[in-house]
């Protein structure tokens, strides 16, 4: 059994040394997809929940913006919506009114037109009891209409208040994905405004290497393929790990001036992009290199 070991560590060392010497096919630096968290809300920042570094989840509170002055606003909108619809109710007791005094006169008219038939009531009685009864009867017409233009002052202070409280709701500003908070522009008691970046995150779990390759590789790359990814470890060495072509370009470029290729005479080369699962080790412009499998 001994005679084995000598010729086994020899297999496994040549294997490694092997592994170590295969000239990567491409270069490149890791990237993340960012994205920069803004108000849509002017004003000042009341609460900041967050810090560089920080990892977010989906939904978490980043920082409140103040809302005092469009409470204020609400309470007024509130306290007209209250004494608008008090003017429905006054217009509907009217109309209650009225009904009864259209059913009494109805009567008395129904009452006078037989006594003018028997010759008991005069000409002037009856034609001053219609003029009456179609009078009442016009008046009772309006309610409706009144009531109907009352309901519309209601509507327009109704959608002020929504538009309020939508103001209000957007104060609270949360995270639309899971990330790591990358940089922070604004502190607490500082003004916001619509559109200016509170701070910028990226999702540091899937990782991109955008690396370079030349036009004659292009052809054994594909999106999808599995691809082998190298960094630097420790004591010189490499550690690799597995990734998938997400992104390859449709037209070429030259080569940046941070890529330095195996082959300096290669001037115009294809980017792509190769996603990799972080596990903590990369980091954001760290350089990779590309084996293709």
């Amino acid at each position: 059994m001994k005679k084995h070991i000598f010729p086994l560590f020899l297999l496994i060392l040549l294997v490694a040394c092997n592994t170590k010497d295969v000239q990567p096919d491409g270069y490149g630096h890791f990237e993340a997809d960012d994205s920069f968290i803004s108000s849509e809300l002017p004003g000042k920042l009341i609460s900041v929940k967050f810090k560089e570094g920080d990892v977010i989840k989906t939904g978490d509170t980043l920082a409140i913006v103040d809302t005092s002055s469009l409470s204020v606003k609400m309470i007024g909108f509130e306290a007209q919506e209250a004494a608008i619809l008090s003017k429905i109710n006054v217009l509907k007791a009217q109309k209650r009114v009225f009904e009864s005094e259209l059913a009494g006169l109805e009567n008395e008219f129904e009452r006078v037109l037989r006594l003018k038939e028997e010759g008991a009531a005069t000409k002037q009685q009856y034609e001053k009891l219609e003029y009456q009864l179609l009078t009442a009867r016009s008046q009772l017409a309006t309610f409706p209409s009144q009531i109907s233009a009352v309901y519309h002052e209601v509507e327009v202070v109704k959608s002020q208040s929504l538009l309020i409280r939508d103001q209000i709701s957007k104060a609270t500003i949360c995270a639309a994905s899971d990330g790591t908070v990358l940089e922070k522009y604004l502190s607490l008691g500082e003004l916001v405004v619509p559109g200016k970046p509170i701070l910028k995150m990226a999702n540091m779990v899937d990782m991109y290497l955008r690396a370079y390759v030349s036009g004659n590789q292009l052809s054994s790359i594909a999106l999808g393929q599995i691809v082998t990814i190298r960094i630097d470890a420790s004591g010189g060495e490499y550690k690799e790990l597995s990734g998938e072509v997400s992104w390859i370009a449709n037209q070429s470029e030259f080569t940046p001036k941070i890529i330095q290729t195996k082959e300096e005479r290669v001037n115009l080369v294809y980017a792509i992009k190769i996603k990799v699962k972080n596990t903590g080790e990369l980091k954001i412009g760290m350089p990779g290199e590309l084996i293709l499998n």
